[in-house]
């Protein structure tokens, strides 16, 4: 077992400033947000980055692999060493899997992002040549699927279209290429209105957030005292983690928290820093807004 040269906050680093500087397709362009961008000291933020007039929201959870040079009982046939691997969170330990999960069923761009190399050469090259993003492999949360309590991790060959989940091996049933991830982005863009006020926008996203929230906690209610066999999708789902299993608070409290924050502030920098803070706190996720002008 190897690890990468880098760390996960470099390789995040790397693909945010190349899809917003020229690593997406050519007349499409990325504005992150994240807190730096904003003016301090100004009430109502002071955003730096003008946002796309036809734009669509594309969240990122960035990952980073292990390099796994043997064979284990669980490996498939054909699925031969090395290859890499990124863990998922485990059910009992975190709901962020299945919020990506719904947020993604919204109908949003919502990606695991992660490299297909792990030298920091290899980083720094793509880098300077705004190659990052090409050199990735984006996985939807729905490919993967819903979880249940045990560890769980998404194996791939570096350059491969094909991906395999693991405990129990399978098959990902879609492409995890970066040509499928562009598509996507077109389709998102081509299908986006033009953009309504910039507070107005941001604050529907923030409202999506806190309703992808909301369906996964009835989800998870609804299958904790209803186990289902592992691999169906959400109609017929494995047991998910109930809430005793997690710190004594309940998910209308963590709802109600994700509102109150929002709101504070909101209301001190405004909604498109709160929106990205929200994004990036309860999603683990990078928000940008890729479009046309």
């Amino acid at each position: 077992m190897r690890f990468t040269e880098f760390s996960e906050f470099s390789y995040a680093y790397a693909v945010t400033d190349n899809l917003i500087n020229g690593g997406l397709l050519p007349g499409i362009k990325g504005a992150p947000i994240f807190p730096s961008l904003y003016a301090e000291g100004k009430k109502g933020g002071g955003y730096d980055v003008e946002i796309p007039k036809r734009g669509a929201p594309l969240f990122l959870q960035y990952k980073i692999p292990q390099i796994v040079t043997r064979t284990s009982k669980n490996t498939p046939a054909g699925f031969d060493p090395p290859y890499y691997r990124i863990h998922l969170r485990q059910g009992n330990h975190s709901s962020q899997h299945l919020n990506l999960y719904m947020h993604e069923r919204s109908g949003r761009l919502v990606y695991y992002a992660a490299p297909n190399f792990h030298t920091t050469l290899d980083l720094n090259s793509g880098f300077d040549k705004k190659m990052v993003p090409k050199e990735s492999i984006f996985v939807r949360p729905s490919l993967i699927g819903l979880l249940d309590d045990a560890p769980h991790h998404v194996a791939y060959h570096p350059g491969s279209s094909i991906g395999w989940v693991f405990s129990e091996p399978h098959q990902i049933e879609g492409s995890i290429t970066r040509e499928r991830f562009f598509r996507d982005i077109e389709t998102a863009i081509d299908a986006a209105p033009l953009q309504i006020e910039d507070g107005e926008f941001f604050e529907g996203l923030a409202t999506e957030i806190f309703t992808s929230l909301k369906k996964a906690r009835m989800q998870t209610e609804q299958v904790a005292s209803e186990p289902k066999q592992y691999g169906q999708d959400i109609e017929s789902t494995p047991r998910l983690f109930i809430e005793q299993e997690l710190p004594r608070v309940s998910f209308e409290q963590r709802e109600d928290e994700a509102r109150n924050r929002y709101y504070q502030i909101r209301d001190q920098f405004g909604p498109i820093y709160a929106t990205g803070y929200i994004a990036r706190f309860y999603l683990d996720c990078q928000l940008l807004i890729v479009g046309r002008d």
